[in-house]
């Protein structure tokens, strides 16, 4: 659960998303949306090692041409770095200090006493 100020994100073991709203104590469903300049080519090319983790690397399309790259360690699906480039400037996110654990399963839920949202807001 990723958690910024009274909202948190929560994916539930079947994969959907969900934005946690803590203040009105409501989850509501989050559609999965790629950003419509950034695409990513399929397949794998290749691997590195950032931060410590063997990463399987793919290419980017910005705009459709060929622009950054992704960092993903297979094993958890995480993406540890990503880079790309629109115009004369150079994004890039990056996760460092990455402990492997399993948290305890009782986090792995909606909170009691909140209720999730069937129709929300698009």
């Amino acid at each position: 659960m990723n958690t910024v100020g009274n909202f948190a994100t929560f994916i539930d073991e079947q994969g959907h998303a969900y934005e946690i709203n803590h203040r009105i104590k409501k989850a509501i469903f989050v559609e999965r949306q790629e950003l419509p300049h950034l695409r990513k080519l399929q397949g794998f090319t290749g691997s590195e090692t950032v931060n410590g983790l063997n990463c399987s690397v793919r290419p980017v399309l910005v705009n459709g041409k060929p622009g950054g790259k992704e960092y993903r360690h297979r094993p958890y699906g995480l993406m540890i770095r990503t880079e790309w480039g629109l115009g004369d400037s150079l994004t890039v996110r990056e996760l460092y200090d990455v402990k492997v654990a399993e948290p305890d399963q009782s986090l792995l839920r909606i909170p009691e006493g909140y209720s999730i949202d069937p129709n929300p807001e698009q």
